[in-house]
């Protein structure tokens, strides 16, 4: 039909609009998996590589009627309204979606484990030393609910109450931000504030500012994505947990691939787990009382990747092993042991996601004596495996 050389090219179609860093990331990884495997193409428009945002957005153009002008044999999607997804899906063209804000029942997608990116930061918030939390989320929104549910869960597990704190308003309206001012005004403090997207991160920041609350020694907030802009327009900046926006536009374009192929189905899901946290100086407390243990931390956080042992860290403090533990488990319910161990964790899931090191390599770098003993923790902590959390890492 007039593709010449390229009509041994399937024609993929983006339909991500470019706005946040999640969003380009996303497009970079399915573009990458074009050029890795080969296959196909990216459809373009007006020299994009991707499909007209606006008019999508909109509604103004019919999805459909875009889909049919670029002749594309597959799209992968980011559209936030499910009529938009009933249209493509009515002319069976091959989608695969990579936004989770609905139930998308019969459609394919690559998300972001949802669940687990709410346990990582409930995780990060109790590692402060914080006892008290509340999350802030979007109604109507299902993976707002699910990093809701993942946080409220670890939070319970580990002796801990949440507050839900749930907005039905814009959030560019100002009696949201009062109505987020009042709740966290009766919070009790100091607080770990899980906002469900950076957005609402920033929201949560301009109400702390209405009720002179200060951030962090009062109110420690930390928001998902880490779209940089939004992230660096407050003061203090906003810390946030990454999505794994590359690999999920590189799993939905693989994805796409094999259901064009018949080798997959047509509404297969895949989960991609989070990434690490940015900390920015919304977080950068720690809810400890005694100075001994904050010095031992603190000491523990910026030296981890030394191979320090604990016999270095009792030299920083002239007290004994048996009264750092009993100083540990009143402020923070855990041995300097375990504090080593997670610091050691947590340098490791960096590692594992920017590079190809073997795992038993990092392990042993990381100041473990074993594999076994390194998995162990890192299970402990993530709640997979080195193995099972480097799956979907970034491809070379």
């Amino acid at each position: 039909m007039g593709r010449g050389y390229i009509m041994s090219l399937r024609r993929l179609g983006i339909l991500i609009p470019p706005i946040t860093d999640h969003d380009r990331d996303m497009m970079v990884g399915v573009l990458k998996y074009i050029r890795d495997f080969g296959g196909w193409e990216a459809a373009t428009r007006n020299s994009n590589p991707f499909l007209p945002w606006e008019g999508i957005a909109e509604m103004r153009t019919d999805p459909w009627e875009l889909v049919r002008q670029l002749d594309v044999d597959g799209v992968v999607a980011g559209i936030s309204g499910l009529e938009q997804y009933g249209q493509l899906l009515s002319k069976g063209i091959p989608v695969v979606s990579v936004y989770g804000r609905f139930d998308l029942s019969n459609i394919a997608y690559v998300i972001s484990n949802n669940i687990e990116i709410g346990r990582q930061v409930a995780k990060y918030l109790v590692s402060k030393g914080l006892k008290h939390f509340s999350c802030i989320l979007r109604s109507g929104r299902v993976h707002y609910q699910q990093r809701y549910e993942g946080f409220n869960e670890e939070i319970h597990k580990q002796g801990y109450h949440c507050e839900k704190i749930e907005l039905d308003e814009d959030l560019h309206d100002i009696d949201a931000i009062q109505m987020i001012s009042h709740k966290l005004q009766t919070l009790q403090k100091p607080a770990g504030c899980f906002a469900t997207y950076d957005s609402i991160a920033v929201a949560v920041a301009h109400a702390c500012k209405i009720a002179k609350i200060d951030i962090p020694d009062q109110v420690s907030i930390i928001g998902v994505s880490n779209h940089t802009i939004l992230c660096d327009s407050t003061n203090p900046p906003i810390s946030s947990i990454r999505q794994r926006s590359e690999d999920i536009g590189y799993e939905a374009a693989r994805l796409l691939d094999l259901i064009v192929k018949g080798e997959k189905r047509p509404n297969e899901r895949v989960l991609i787990p989070p990434g690490t946290i940015v900390e920015r100086r919304s977080s950068n407390f720690l809810a400890i009382n005694d100075p001994i243990v904050v010095k031992v931390v603190r000491y523990i956080r910026e030296h981890a990747n030394e191979r320090i042992s604990i016999e270095q860290v009792m030299d920083i403090v002239p007290v004994s092993r048996r009264t750092l533990d009993k100083k540990f488990m009143n402020e923070l319910g855990r041995t300097p042991a375990y504090e080593l161990r997670l610091a050691r964790v947590r340098l490791a899931q960096e590692r594992l996601i920017a590079s190809d090191e073997p795992i038993t390599a990092i392990a042993l770098d990381m100041g473990f004596n074993s594999v076994s003993g390194f998995n162990r923790a890192f299970k402990e902590y993530v709640g997979m495996t080195p193995t099972e959390y480097r799956s979907h890492a970034s491809k070379d």
